[in-house]
C-alpha cells in the first residue's frame, strides 16, 4: 500500500520539525503548502485507495487497529501534554512493532484538508502536535508497519440517520453510567467560558486526572454557577450539565465508532488502549463490559518490558526482523503471565530479564565451543596433511589419511549441527527479544 500523499509531503516537507504551532503555520504559508495540501487530498478523496478500500479477504498479514488512548493522533482518554504524548508514542510503537505484524488507523491529517475552508490558527494547534507525532514514527510509515484507513466515510441518508441514532443511544447509555463526576466554570483570558470536567470511571490513569473542557456560553455559566452556589442543582440546570456531559462524550463515541468501523473493514483486531473506550465500544455493542478483562489489558500494555520501552521506532524494525522467532512467543507469554491473576506482573518481568541473561550466557558458551571444535578440527586435518605429504607414495597411508580428513569433517558437520539446533533454540527463546533489544541499544 501507498502512503497517503498528504502524509507523503508532510514527512518530505519535514513539517514535524518546526518548533510551534505558529512557525508551523508561517512556514506552511510562506510556501503555500496550505493550497498543495487541499489540492492533494481532494485528489486523494476521489483517486486514492486507502488499505480499507482493499477487500478484507485479501489480507494476509496479522493485522490490528489501535483505538484511543493507543492511538498517539488520538484525543481520545489521554492527556495531551508533552511528556504525556511522548509515553503514548512510546507505547503505540511498542504495541505495533511487538504485538503485530502490520497496523492500520484512520488518516490523522487529510481529513483537515478536505473541509474546503481556509485553515484556522486552531487548526495549526491540533496539526502541529499531529506533525510532530508522525514525524517520531517516520520509521513504522516508511516501512509499512504502519497503514492508514480513510478518514472519511461515505453512505447514504438512511445509513447516516441510522449510525447517528446508534451513536446517541451508546452515548445516552454510558452517561446515565456516570453516577460520580466533578465539575467546574472556568473564564480564560478572552472572557470565554469553559466547563471542565472530570469522571473517575474514564480515566486513563487515576494518578495522573485527565480534566475535559468544554465551550459554553456567559449564560449556560451563570447558571451553572448559580446552581452550584445553592449546593443543590434544579432540574433545569442538571438537564444542562447532562446535555453539555453528552456533547462532550458524543465526540469521544464517534471517534472510537470510525476505529470499530475501520476494523471491521479490515477484518483485523481492534486494540482498545483504556477503560475508556473499552466502556464505550462495550456501550456501542449494547452489553456490559467485564472490567477485570479491562483492568488486564490495560495491565499488559503499560507494563515496562526491559531495554523494550527504551527503544525508538527505526530499532524497533531491527528488533522485529532479528528477533523474529522470538517475538510471537514473547507476545503469548506476555498474554498468558499478565492476565493471570496469580501471577505478579513484576516478578514475570524479573524472571523475564533473568532469562535474557541466562540466553546470553549461553550463546557466548556456544560460541566458544563453536571455536573449539573448529580449532580441534582443524588441528586433526593439519595432521592428516602432514602424514598424507610425507607418505603420499604409501597406497595403505593415503588410504588413512584420507579416511581421518573425512572423520573429521564429519565430526565438524556434526558439531556444527548440534550447535546451529541449540542457537535457533535460544533464539526462539522469549527472552532473545529482551536479550536483542539490549543488545541494540547498546549499539547505538
Amino acid at each position: 500500500m501507498e502512503i497517503p500523499p498528504v502524509i507523503k509531503i508532510a514527512l518530505e516537507e519535514r513539517l514535524g520539525s518546526y518548533r510551534s504551532a505558529r512557525e508551523l503555520r508561517e512556514a506552511m504559508i510562506s510556501a503555500d503548502l496550505e493550497t498543495e495540501l487541499t489540492n492533494q487530498s481532494e485528489w486523494t478523496r476521489d483517486h486514492f485507495e486507502y488499505v480499507d478500500s482493499v477487500d478484507a479477504t485479501e489480507t494476509t498479514h496479522f493485522t490490528i487497529a489501535p483505538s484511543g488512548a493507543l492511538n498517539p493522533f488520538s484525543y481520545v482518554a489521554k492527556c495531551v501534554g508533552e511528556s504525556c504524548t511522548v509515553k503514548s508514542v512510546g507505547q503505540f510503537v511498542k504495541a505495533v512493532g511487538l504485538y503485530s505484524e502490520t497496523a492500520v488507523i484512520p488518516d490523522p491529517i487529510g481529513a483537515y484538508f478536505q473541509q474546503g475552508k481556509k485553515l484556522k490558527e486552531a487548526h495549526y494547534d491540533v496539526l502541529f502536535r499531529q506533525f510532530r507525532i508522525l514525524e517520531q514514527i517516520r520509521p513504522l510509515v516508511e516501512s509499512k508497519v504502519l497503514l492508514f484507513g480513510d478518514p472519511v466515510r461515505r453512505m447514504c441518508n438512511d445509513c447516516f440517520q441510522e449510525m447517528n441514532a446508534q451513536l446517541h443511544e451508546a452515548t445516552s447509555s454510558l452517561v446515565s453510567e456516570l453516577n460520580n463526576y466533578t465539575t467546574r466554570v472556568v473564564r480564560t483570558n478572552q472572557s470565554k467560558y469553559l466547563l471542565g470536567i472530570q469522571i473517575p470511571l474514564l480515566q486513563p490513569d487515576h494518578d495522573h486526572t485527565i480534566t475535559n473542557f468544554i465551550p459554553i456560553t456567559k449564560a449556560q455559566a451563570v447558571r451553572l454557577e448559580n446552581a452550584s452556589s445553592h449546593g443543590r442543582m434544579s432540574k433545569t440546570a442538571q438537564k444542562l450539565l447532562y446535555t453539555l456531559i453528552s456533547q462532550r462524550l458524543t465526540q469521544d463515541v464517534n471517534t472510537v465508532f470510525f476505529e470499530m468501523d475501520l476494523a471491521r473493514r479490515l477484518g483485523s483486531l481492534l486494540l482498545a488502549g483504556s477503560r475508556a473506550e473499552t466502556l464505550i465500544i462495550s456501550a456501542i455493542d449494547r452489553r456490559t463490559p467485564n472490567l477485570t478483562e479491562i483492568e488486564e489489558w490495560e495491565k499488559m500494555r503499560t507494563i515496562d518490558l526491559p531495554w523494550i520501552d527504551h527503544l525508538r521506532p527505526e530499532e524497533v524494525l531491527i528488533l522485529r526482523e532479528e528477533a523474529s522467532k522470538a517475538l510471537p512467543r514473547l507476545r503469548e507469554l506476555l498474554r498468558a503471565n499478565l492476565t493471570n491473576p496469580s501471577i505478579n506482573a513484576v516478578t514475570a518481568i524479573n524472571e523475564l530479564r533473568m532469562q535474557a541473561l541466562e540466553v546470553q550466557a549461553e550463546l557466548d558458551s556456544l560460541n566458544l565451543k563453536k571455536e573449539r571444535n573448529y580449532r580441534s578440527g582443524m588441528m586433526g586435518l593439519a595432521m592428516s596433511f602432514v602424514v598424507y605429504g610425507f607418505a603420499s607414495q604409501s597406497p595403505a597411508l593415503l588410504a588413512s589419511s584420507m579416511a581421518t580428513l573425512l572423520a573429521t569433517l564429519a565430526h565438524l558437520r556434526n558439531a556444527e549441527r548440534d550447535h546451529e539446533a541449540q542457537k535457533t533454540k535460544l533464539l526462539s527463546m522469549p527472552a532473545y527479544a529482551l536479550l536483542r533489544a539490549r543488545q541494540i541499544i547498546a549499539e547505538r
